[in-house]
């Protein structure tokens, strides 16, 4: 079974930031749709349902005959307070490798049971859920 379009597209993107060092590209989206034989809203689709902040990636673009696409993979998204988004959050870290599915669960548990009582913003909650997962992820790069 051949991939889609749309999927071909998002992983020819996903490896271009992969190869670049700063983990940012900056493309222009005729050449990519020309690239694909496609039109460039099909490059415009790709890029606002695959590569949003919820997914790990910052898109910009600018439009006109030098218009151009900057899609940069962030290090952590910080979510907004809906709750939904935090575990949506959770398993793009997941998604990345970067928390085990056991992890992703606890850090769930934890926003969810023991943050929510707290009697903090949601701006506060969120603050210290990304920083507990930063602390983690810091000590599990060092052992």
């Amino acid at each position: 079974m051949s991939k889609s379009l749309t999927d071909r597209i998002e992983q020819y993107i996903k490896t271009l930031i992969e190869r670049s060092a700063n983990k940012q590209i900056e493309i222009q989206r005729m050449e990519l749709a020309e690239t694909f034989s496609c039109v460039p809203s099909q490059v415009t689709y790709v890029v606002a349902t695959r590569f949003g902040p919820e997914s790990g990636y910052l898109a910009e673009s600018r439009r006109g005959g030098s218009g151009y696409m900057r899609i940069r993979k962030l290090d952590f998204y910080l979510p907004t307070q809906e709750e939904d988004v935090v575990d949506r959050w959770l398993f793009n870290l997941y998604r990345q490798k970067r928390l085990t599915e056991r992890e992703c669960f606890l850090a769930s548990c934890f926003y969810h049971q023991a943050l929510e009582v707290l009697p903090l913003s949601g701006e506060k909650k969120m603050e210290l859920l990304r920083q507990s997962i930063e602390q983690f992820l810091k000590r599990q790069e060092n052992s």
